[in-house]
């Protein structure tokens, strides 16, 4: 059972592929890669030597080949306790539409976890220098297409890459310093048919990585902070809690062929919320007395689905790319008129423009904020308090309690004002899903299954 694995049958924890006919795999790659420095006009150079390194790569895959959609969803996994975050939120999505997922250690600090949950299992990963992580994303993503690679033989038609936070940062920046048009299929095609950077604002500090560890990060106002026009089509997906920093790298949606670009900004969301927390990979590491407990927040955590409106998202994404049918456009966040720091939020914070239920206004819309029981909040306030600690490679350091979501629930007496009974809320959230789904903003399956949770609902 391989660390970051899909399904721990004991805790009855992750997702569990046998039912759906999924099969998962591990496997070791190695190969050499370059680290690059900056030329005299300030564009990615590789330097003479290449490094040797050795990496794991894991894949969930229909057993069949026959079930296999075609599509594979590719991400560079999380260095945070080498998490796949993407296979996290999606999971349901990715199985029920048939496709296949890898994930790949490209940081140090993946490798790290890695060598603690087991050494000797992974004794021979190694990775040199995050710097390499550039070569060893193109390189593995040549592997997945390949017929030689872990899924030869399967006809692998598109391959899409994504990544959340950090590695939202990630791919970003793999575009933008010009590796995504340098990373090609043997035809000359793109080797990546379209991204997803979600959960990463290109404004914010994190928002853009750097080439190697002493390469120095480029200014807040630098042009390529903002997703310029590429040949395959990019979506950035933000939180509430991104958005607040992402003010200045805003663009407008396209739909040239050689610009596909859109921004998603949704209501009610955050950058954590418990839905899809406390994974796998945490649960390995605290078994192994690794890891301590997630810390508690003193208000009520967040359910805000955020997972579905991916979900939905990344099928939008698909459809754009294998039958051009682009995705619906979503109204952008109003900011407060009343600018000043956001209690609470991150470095560089805006506020956002609320209702009179304290929602935000504007961005894609759910149920949960147009037909509230709650106000959804991006950040709360740690039990333990909060000094923050250093939370990526580079040591940057994040208070924790400025990324979790929470939410204030109404009263019933409240609900009972703006609903009457609970079964008027629950027809007036079937009513939204049904628009909702219809408009593309929500799967079927998972618009019927919110429909299905407000009937639940007591006041």
């Amino acid at each position: 059972m391989p660390f970051g694995t899909a399904y721990l049958p004991d805790e009855k924890v992750g997702f569990d592929l046998a039912p759906a006919g999924y099969v998962e795999e591990e496997f070791v790659v190695s190969g050499k890669a370059h680290l690059y420095d900056r030329d005299a006009a300030g564009n990615p150079a590789a330097r003479a030597d290449a490094l040797e390194y050795e990496t794991r790569m894991l894949v969930r895959r229909p057993r069949d080949r026959r079930a296999f959609s075609g599509v594979v969803h590719f991400e560079a996994l999380h260095p945070s306790g080498d998490r796949g975050l993407s296979w996290a939120s999606l999971a349901p999505y990715l199985v029920s539409a048939g496709h296949a997922w890898v994930g790949v250690t490209v940081t140090n600090m993946g490798a790290a976890a890695l060598a603690a949950y087991d050494p000797d299992a992974y004794a021979t990963v190694s990775l040199p220098s995050d710097g390499l992580r550039w070569d060893v994303l193109a390189q593995t993503g040549a592997l997945v297409r390949s017929d030689t690679g872990p899924l030869g033989g399967f006809g692998v038609a598109r391959v899409y890459a994504s990544g959340w936070s950090y590695t939202g940062s990630l791919w970003r920046t793999f575009v933008a310093e010009g590796f995504g048009d340098r990373a090609c299929r043997p035809d000359g095609g793109p080797l990546f048919d379209g991204y997803v950077f979600a959960i990463s604002s290109g404004a914010f500090f994190g928002g853009y990585l750097t080439l190697h560890p002493d390469d120095p990060p480029i200014e807040a106002d630098d042009p390529r902070r903002t997703v310029r026009p590429h040949q395959v089509p990019i979506i950035e997906l933000l939180s509430e809690c991104e958005a607040e920093t992402n003010r200045a790298t805003r663009r407008p949606d396209a739909d040239e062929p050689d610009d596909r670009y859109r921004l998603f900004e949704v209501a009610g969301a955050s950058h954590i919320n418990r839905r899809v927390a406390g994974g796998v990979e945490q649960c390995q590491l605290r078994g192994r007395g690794l890891l301590p407990a997630d810390p508690e927040i003193l208000e009520t955590p967040s359910d805000f689905p955020m997972d579905r409106v991916a979900a939905a998202v990344f099928d939008n994404l698909e459809a754009w790319v294998a039958r051009g049918v682009p995705p619906p456009r979503a109204d952008r966040f109003a900011y407060a008129e009343e600018g000043g720091p956001v209690k609470g939020g991150l470095q560089g914070a805006e506020p956002l423009a609320r209702d009179e239920h304290a929602n935000a206004l504007g961005g894609v819309r759910t149920p949960y904020v147009d037909v509230p029981t709650a106000t959804y909040v991006p950040h709360s306030t740690l039990a333990s308090g909060d000094a923050g600690v250093p939370r990526t490679p580079e040591g940057r350091v994040v208070a924790l309690g400025s990324l979790i979501g929470h939410k204030v629930p109404f009263e019933g007496e409240t609900l009972r004002r703006l609903y009457g009974t609970p079964t008027e809320y629950a027809r007036l959230v079937a009513e939204r899903c049904a628009e909702l789904a219809a408009q593309r903003w929500l799967l079927p399956a998972d618009a019927a299954a919110i429909a299905a949770e407000a009937h639940k609902v007591e006041f």
